[in-house]
């Protein structure tokens, strides 16, 4: 009995020390995982890609999309590309120290996006050239918008029949789907290289202030076409394009040589800024007066009309005026503008009584006369008159009164119709 009781011992002893050496040196075994995933692109975004991962045995996941910017850790990833293209994604299967990895080619189409611009030909205002710039498409569809005929070339040209505003739309499809995109399109006719023009020289009314000169009036009709009227002084004057702080800001209209006369219809040269040659046309004293100037962008023209004032002569004639009622010998005349022919000033005392103007010496029947608008017009506020021929009627006149008697300066301007007395 003793030895069998000492035999137990030992044998739980030594199970004892079996079952504590096991339990220390434990090391839990991990089956070997397989990466794989399967994709798909999302409807109506084919760059926008859903991975679905079907990995076995993982438990950490690695997603590397192949354009070397995206990752993720996520299971069931989604992921947007930049642009399309072929991409070898990656998946890293993970579990304990045991890693596998699948790689896959996806290919990624791009979302289709239609984009155009346009220009007006160069020689015919009526034809426009649209430029395609849209992406990840294949195929075009464009309506014009005047109900001609669909065109399918990428960048096509059209011409219009006629001028107006058109709605272009472009329909373009690639792999990825369909994009539309519509531009209003304006045709108009042949528009000039300039827009703006101004009469700068000291034979005009701007002098050499290039900051606010005066300008031309383009034409309603012909957009080529500007036109100044205006008084040109003894001197020399050319045509900018622009305002500015400087002669050298812009454009300039220069005559083809130097020193050409304003008379009749010359041809001009375009000038970038002070690179000359500064040629300008040039006022004498025998050309200087009231002018219209037309020029013509498209003619490549300047045309300098001087203006005739139709009457040389210029009376006041009435018991109000120094003159009396002698139209036949006045004494006294107004005086012509020496730069502007059409205005004639005339400074005089006046008495009461009437007074109306004759533009000639002789016979009351003899010639025109510049008369009230109304009868008994006061002077005061006197701006406008009106033409009388020989003897017709009515034969307004101006009224003098004891309140309004005096010196007065009387400016008629024969251009703008206009008629002033000045109380001095």
């Amino acid at each position: 009995m003793k030895n069998i009781k000492v035999l137990s011992t030992l044998f739980l002893f030594i199970f004892g020390f079996a079952s504590c050496s096991s339990d220390d040196d434990f090391t839990e075994v991990f089956p070997e995982p397989t990466a794989d995933f399967s994709f798909e692109a999302v409807a109506d975004n084919p760059q926008l890609i859903s991975f679905t991962n079907l990995s076995v045995d993982a438990e950490e996941f690695m997603w590397d999309f192949g354009d070397e910017t995206g990752a993720s850790t996520q299971k069931h990833p989604s992921y947007q590309y930049a642009s399309a293209g072929n991409y070898t994604v990656k998946l890293t299967a993970m579990i304990g120290d045991n890693t596998s990895t699948y790689s896959q080619e996806i290919s990624v189409v791009g979302i289709p996006s239609a984009v155009f611009s346009y220009e007006v030909d160069e020689e015919d205002p009526l034809t426009i050239h649209f430029e395609n710039q849209s992406q990840n498409v294949t195929q075009y569809t464009w309506d014009f918008g005047d109900g001609s005929e669909i065109s399918s070339e990428a960048a096509p040209s059209h011409t219009y029949a006629e001028t107006g505003t058109y709605t272009v739309t472009l329909t373009a499809t690639g792999d990825g789907g369909t994009d539309e995109a519509s531009v209003e399109v304006e045709v108009k006719d042949a528009q000039p290289e300039f827009s703006n023009i101004y009469i700068v020289g000291d034979a005009s009314e701007s002098g050499w202030n290039i900051g606010s000169p005066a300008a031309f009036t383009q034409s309603d009709s012909n957009p080529f076409i500007f036109v100044y009227e205006g008084v040109l002084k003894t001197g020399n004057l050319k045509f900018s394009t622009f305002t500015g702080e400087t002669f050298c800001d812009g454009q300039w209209i220069n005559a083809p040589e130097a020193d050409i006369s304003t008379e009749g219809t010359t041809g001009f040269m375009v000038t970038n800024g002070c690179d000359g040659p500064d040629n300008k046309w040039t006022v004498t004293d025998e050309t200087k007066g009231r002018y219209i100037i037309t020029i013509d962008l498209e003619q490549e023209t300047v045309k300098f009309e001087k203006l005739n004032v139709p009457y040389s002569e210029l009376y006041a004639i009435g018991d109000a005026a120094p003159n009396g009622w002698a139209p036949q010998n006045p004494s006294e005349a107004f005086n012509q503008d020496a730069v502007d022919p059409f205005i004639f000033t005339y400074e005089a005392y006046l008495s009461p009584g009437e007074l109306k103007f004759s533009t000639f010496k002789g016979e009351w029947c003899d010639g025109v006369w510049i008369n009230a608008p109304q009868a008994d017009a006061d002077i005061v506020n006197a701006s406008e008159y009106y033409v009388r021929k020989s003897c017709d009627d009515p034969d307004n006149k101006w009224r003098v009164t004891s309140e309004t008697e005096g010196n007065y300066l009387i400016t008629v301007d024969f251009y703008n119709e206009t008629i002033l007395f000045e109380a001095k």
